[in-house]
């Protein structure tokens, strides 16, 4: 889930980096801070993060918490999920 972006179903790799490129080129960034990392189970896990950034065009700061869901799978951690939260 993104702001100003429909809520879908799961997207292919290359589709959910091009849905998260074209909302990330929007801004500059000023910080990212990783606010904590947890097991849920075995193979999966959650991560929080908190975000400020300023809109290009704009001088307003603007800030978000970053939630993302891993999964194990074969061994490696892969991003699942990914919700911005403003």
């Amino acid at each position: 889930q993104i702001p100003g972006v429909g809520f879908s179903s799961a997207l292919g790799p290359a589709q959910a980096a091009r849905l998260l490129d074209r909302y990330l080129e929007t801004a500059r960034e000023i910080a990212f801070e990783v606010r904590g990392v947890r097991l849920a189970g075995p193979d999966h896990g959650y991560a929080e993060g908190w975000r400020k950034y300023v809109v290009q065009g704009t001088s307003e700061e603007r800030e978000e918490t970053v939630y993302v869901g891993f999964r194990q799978l074969g061994g490696k951690w892969r991003v699942r999920e990914v919700r911005i939260v403003p």
